[in-house]
């Protein structure tokens, strides 16, 4: 049985005119800093028939397969169950706690260069290889879906999923402005732990080398750049990018954007907190340019310098 990724029971979705019968599964992978838009960019392609969007899943061993404790929708939890149930009938482990610390070795960003360099421990590459099969498995048997949307960001995750030959993993390099994420790390009502401004910034600068490095490294056509900035003010352009990049027509999510249709908050195990809602509408956010003092500003371009010049932030056209 098929379980829709709003919760409801539904059968596989309709994807006649697009790659809809796969021989394996469609893993995409949003890569980058937090605060990049990963939830409303993940939030728009869940809206897509044929993709199921689940929000961060490197949380599902952490939080036990269970969504996060303050989202209240029924919906979500009876989708989570199911996966949970297709998980353990597969006989994959449930030692969670073990899983946490096998995806640390991979994922922690300190261990970035043993998985670079390919210094993993082959035990703990394979335990890690068969977790995430597994719950790609158990959610693309509950949500009738083969494309499958994972925001967990972490670069480590991203370079390690490229190797696996039993999935096509395809990635998006999420990138925001510096200077909008250093800003909406300041906000004291967001869930993240807060972060000075010399330390947003330098984490951006960090966390967006090891994504480079990642695109760097990868076969030709398996990552994509996009930036949060386009895809909210100009949806239907950047959405024509990235379903060419899946080789899936985006129109039906286009359709729904240019009626001015609100957008289904899918199934999301965790990510930021529209997850707990049930539709939400596009709406840009550049509130730092209001917020932020000349100074930090600076600092901010400084620090972050060769990617605030190479993803085109110098003279990012926010007037027009």
């Amino acid at each position: 049985m098929s379980s829709g990724n709003s919760g409801s029971t539904v059968g596989p979705a309709d994807c006649s005119g697009s790659v809809s019968v796969r021989a394996k599964p469609l893993i995409v992978y949003i890569m980058g800093d937090g605060r990049s838009g990963s939830t409303v960019t993940s939030v728009v392609l869940g809206n897509h028939p044929c993709i199921s969007s689940n929000g961060e899943l490197h949380r599902f061993s952490q939080f036990k397969g269970y969504p996060k404790r303050d989202n209240e929708k029924e919906e979500d939890h009876r989708f989570w169950q199911e996966v949970r149930r297709c998980y353990r009938l597969e006989g994959f482990s449930t030692d969670f706690e073990h899983l946490e610390d096998v995806q640390g070795v991979i994922e922690n960003y300190h261990n970035f260069g043993r998985v670079f360099f390919d210094r993993v421990p082959p035990d703990i590459s394979s335990e890690y290889k068969a977790h995430l099969l597994g719950l790609f498995k158990a959610i693309r048997e509950v949500s009738g879906r083969d494309i499958i949307v994972d925001e967990t960001k972490r670069p480590g995750r991203g370079y390690a999923l490229l190797h696996f030959q039993e999935t096509d993993v395809r990635i998006i390099h999420l990138v925001r402005d510096p200077r909008g994420v250093v800003w909406s790390q300041q906000k004291r009502s967001v869930e993240q732990k807060h972060k000075s401004p010399l330390t947003a910034a330098a984490h951006y600068l960090i966390k967006n080398l090891m994504a480079f490095l990642v695109q760097l490294r990868a076969t030709r056509g398996k990552v994509m750049r996009v930036r949060y900035e386009d895809l909210v003010r100009e949806p239907s352009r950047e959405l024509a990018r990235i379903g060419q990049f899946l080789g899936l027509s985006m129109d039906p999510v286009v359709a729904k954007i240019e009626a001015g249709e609100p957008l289904r908050v899918p199934s999301l195990l965790d990510g930021n907190r529209i997850r707990c809602q049930t539709e939400i509408n596009l709406q840009f956010d550049d509130s730092w340019r209001r917020n932020l003092s000349f100074g930090d500003r600076l600092m901010i371009a400084l620090i972050t310098l060769p990617f605030f010049l190479l993803f085109g932030y110098w003279n990012y056209p926010y007037h027009e």
